[in-house]
């Protein structure tokens, strides 16, 4: 299973996947606001589809172009996740 995140802009996004097929995904305007929506975004979409962080294999993350701040936030929750 495989976590994707995009923070590039006030449109957010994060999906799960599975060998390269959607498996769930949530999409809002965050406007800037990732810093507080993104986590709790994905924790919510992970136990809706009953999905743990231990089932995931990769983490992908958008690296823009876009809001610096956004992709800051979106590529250290992607490697806080990966790394946990």
């Amino acid at each position: 299973m495989q976590l994707s995140l995009d923070t590039a802009s006030d449109l957010a996004s994060i999906a799960l996947s599975r060998e390269g097929d959607i498996v769930a995904e949530r999409s809002w305007h965050c406007h800037r606001n990732h810093t507080v929506e993104m986590l709790p975004a994905i924790d919510r979409l992970l136990t809706e589809s009953g999905v743990t962080t231990r089932d995931l294999t990769a983490v992908f993350v958008s690296t823009g172009p876009g809001m610096y701040t956004g992709l800051r936030v979106g590529i250290s929750i992607g490697k806080g996740i990966a790394r946990a």
